[in-house]
């Protein structure tokens, strides 16, 4: 998860995906809460520009994604990935 416990930040999941974009990777941030007060959220815990807003994981449903790293499996959200990662799993 990108956000723990009360409040704190998963550096190590930011780390990975600030590597992604060092890539030139499309790296997005979805949610099925309350999107614009998960973007507010982040962006007090000073989480990357790039990467905001927070997008409706909705947005994603009948389509085929890079890789996602979530604690709910895409199949059950109605999406595909090519690579699924839970982010208590490891990262490349």
């Amino acid at each position: 998860m990108l956000v723990y416990g009360f409040g704190n930040l998963n550096a190590y999941l930011i780390e990975y995906l600030e590597s992604k974009v060092e890539k030139k990777d499309n790296i997005r941030i979805f949610s099925g809460g309350n999107l614009e007060k998960q973007t507010k959220k982040l962006q007090k815990l000073g989480v990357n520009k790039k990467f905001l807003p927070v997008l409706s994981k909705s947005k994603f449903k009948g389509k085929i994604v890079e890789e996602c790293i979530d604690d709910t499996n895409p199949i059950w959200q109605g999406f595909q990935t090519l690579k699924y990662k839970h982010p208590n799993g490891q990262l490349d």
